[in-house]
């Protein structure tokens, strides 16, 4: 994804959590916008350059969160904890309500992780959506829970300090179990990608039909322009060297936006740019 794009995005995801925030602890409306804004512009950054595989990146990105309510917005740490933990609680179910129906109702895979990295708008509209409808919940339970408990209810049997604890351990079991499956999105599968990424263009570049082919398995589906499926590896072979007669490849590259899966089955996202020769005219095409 482009940088500019990326950071548009990113400032989408920085707003929704600010604006969650703010349902959650009503105090942040008395702030200046000038806070607010520098917050925002704060967050922006931070996910333009986040990597959502990196369990680093994802407790320093929460953290910081809570600093920002305790110091900057002068809330109590159980007030910062707690918020913080609501937050993520909601984006993470509302990221994976996001990602299955990204892939039902537009055909878009979406990691869950970081919805906003997609760049995919319909993605994105669909986890504000799922967040706004989570969080509307999480306030109606509230609700209910408060005219049941009485309004005077607080939580005398833990203190501030033993409750910022158990957030912090919780958070990190939460974090650890979505990290599990770290190779879902590790360094060791984009390189797997990368270079299997790498042969399909050296045999576009050729345009050996035979070896482009072998990459192929024999119940492997193509659909070519979001065609008719074209099915087994002969009919794929048969189809390319057809294609191959009248088109050159003269220049391919992908970037890798996502990686997921494990060693047997990997799922990529991507954009290939490519440089073709057809009838005497070269033009220039990105697939995503």
């Amino acid at each position: 994804m482009d940088g500019l794009i990326r950071f548009i995005f990113s400032l989408f995801s920085a707003l929704l959590t600010l604006f969650i925030l703010h349902k959650l602890i009503p105090k942040l409306n008395k702030h200046s916008k000038l806070v607010h804004g520098i917050i925002v512009l704060y967050l922006s950054l931070f996910l333009t350059f986040y990597s959502y595989i990196s369990l680093l990146d994802t407790l320093v990105y929460y953290a910081s969160l809570i600093l920002i309510i305790k110091w900057v917005y002068r809330n109590s740490s159980f007030v910062a904890s707690m918020s913080v933990l609501i937050l993520y609680l909601i984006t993470l179910l509302g990221s994976m309500v996001t990602s299955n129906l990204s892939l039902l109702l537009f055909a878009v895979k979406v990691d869950y992780r970081a919805v906003f990295a997609s760049g995919c708008l319909n993605s994105n509209i669909l986890f504000f959506l799922s967040v706004y409808s989570l969080l509307k919940f999480y306030q109606i339970i509230v609700k209910v829970f408060k005219k049941v408990a009485g309004t005077n209810f607080k939580f005398d049997i833990l203190s501030n300090k033993l409750i910022f604890n158990l957030f912090i351990v919780t958070f990190l079991l939460v974090s650890c179990s979505q990290n599990v499956s770290m190779e879902n999105g590790s360094d060791e599968l984009r390189s797997i990608v990368k270079k299997q990424n790498a042969k399909l263009e050296s045999c576009f570049k050729e345009g050996n039909s035979e070896k482009l082919a072998s990459l192929y398995t024999d119940s492997a589906k193509l659909s070519p322009n979001g065609g008719d499926f074209v099915i087994g590896r002969n009919s794929i072979k048969e189809f390319w060297a057809d294609d191959f007669k009248s088109s050159k490849v003269l220049e391919m590259s992908t970037d890798v936006m996502t990686t997921n899966g494990n060693r047997e089955i990997i799922y990529e996202t991507g954009k290939t740019r490519s440089k073709i020769l057809y009838q005497d005219s070269v033009y220039r095409v990105l697939v995503k």
